[in-house]
């Protein structure tokens, strides 16, 4: 981001701001670090770096630790009691003026909301109005480069053939009466992602019978179980190439162990997809028509289909997340108006895992794909699935 000071300068005054502070005290403020590239591991004491709309960029940083900030760009200005500190604060921020911080009112949105109550007083003792920098983490942060799309498609490429092959490998061992567990599974997703290069962050999902009702379950030695007949089965994978920009692809797909699947089940999985067909839908539509398209409105539009078809109770989480090089990332707008009410503007450069569900207490079902927004519209770059896969079907 601190090579495109110009650019944010420009923004703030279109934005009437006075300036952009961030500012970390041992990690608790993500996006202030990655913004200044800080590469080493969480300094030990506070650090402001200040983006004036209108001059030179000050940081304020403590002696000790003024090396790792070598390189960015502005005035650097040292303390080492909190008295110097407050006195160098009080000559950088601005009497009456917005300044943007990773603040939301009222934790309206804890993805955003880094900094502390006490900072947010302490910059506000000095006649400041603290404003959300949310929009300009997504304008400098968040929106992809041309080299990460391209780092995305080929990890989605091989994600979703790493996903086709596990349920191939599942049918066909169940097909030859042999026991497969989930965490067998879950094991040979984590070699396949490691022998093609990828990294990923926890471990995939795989997940049969009752544990598909859990949304986040994930399989360990100690709770996996074996996929009985007649189990719904569930696999959802995630990686990236190794670099540090390079952002994840996911998807997910659902399987029966069976020869057919059953009515009730296959009328469910059709009212998810329609629910992500319907919000990717709602996306390309806006931008064709040139109207601005709110995370929360999104959600919306997936989650009305749900509850049109009498699951509104089952649908337990957002539609959507922002995709990023840290997994689940909300530094972006969500696709969201369950868990928060997300006001953001989808915008060309951003990409989300697109994945209503439905949970019922004996199975759950859920469809992820991978979305790209561009100038001239919504791009999916991974597979939809359409109906439920049946792995006893010879």
């Amino acid at each position: 981001m601190i090579e495109r000071l110009g650019e944010i300068q420009l923004e703030l005054r279109v934005r009437g701001l006075a300036g952009w502070l961030l500012c970390d005290f041992r990690g608790q403020n993500p996006i202030a670090a990655r913004a200044l590239r800080v590469s080493q591991a969480p300094l030990m004491r506070r650090w402001f770096y200040y983006v004036a709309a209108d001059a030179m960029p000050v940081l304020l940083v403590h002696a000790t630790e003024a090396a790792a900030f070598a390189e960015a760009p502005g005035d650097h200005v040292s303390f080492s009691s909190w008295s110097s500190l407050r006195e160098a604060l009080d000559r950088i921020v601005p009497a009456g003026g917005k300044v943007a911080m990773e603040f939301c009112a009222m934790g309206s949105n804890p993805y955003l909301s880094r900094v502390d109550a006490g900072t947010v007083d302490l910059i506000r003792s000095y006649g400041a109005e603290v404003v959300s920098s949310g929009d300009l983490v997504q304008h400098f942060l968040c929106r992809w480069e041309p080299e990460q799309l391209e780092a995305h498609q080929r990890a989605a490429t091989t994600v979703a053939e790493i996903c086709a092959e596990t349920i191939a490998s599942i049918g066909e061992r169940l097909r030859a009466g042999a026991v497969v567990e989930e965490h067998d599974v879950q094991q040979s997703i984590v070699r396949a992602i490691e022998a093609r290069g990828l990294v990923t962050e926890g471990r995939p999902i795989v997940a049969t019978g009752a544990h598909t009702a859990s949304p986040h379950y994930v399989p360990t030695p100690a709770t996996s179980v074996a996929i009985a007949r007649g189990d719904v089965v569930l696999v959802e994978l995630w990686a990236r190439e190794p670099h540090v920009d390079a952002p994840f692809a996911e998807m997910a797909w659902v399987a029966i162990a069976a020869e057919h699947v059953p009515a009730e089940t296959a009328a469910a999985f059709a009212v998810i997809v329609e629910a992500r067909d319907r919000a990717i839908e709602f996306v390309r539509a806006r931008r064709a028509a040139h109207k601005r398209v709110l995370g929360f409105e999104v959600d919306r539009a997936a989650r009305d289909v749900v509850t049109r078809h009498g699951h509104a109770a089952r649908f337990l989480h957002r539609t959507g997340h922002h995709l990023a090089s840290v997994l689940n990332s909300g530094d972006a707008v969500t696709l969201d108006d369950l868990e928060i009410h997300d006001t953001r503007e989808l915008v060309p450069g951003l990409a989300w895992a697109v994945h209503p569900g439905i949970y019922f207490e004996e199975h759950g079902l859920r469809t992820s794909v991978d979305v790209y927004l561009d100038e001239s519209g919504i791009v999916v770059t991974t597979p939809l699935q359409h109906t439920i896969t049946t792995l006893l079907a010879s």
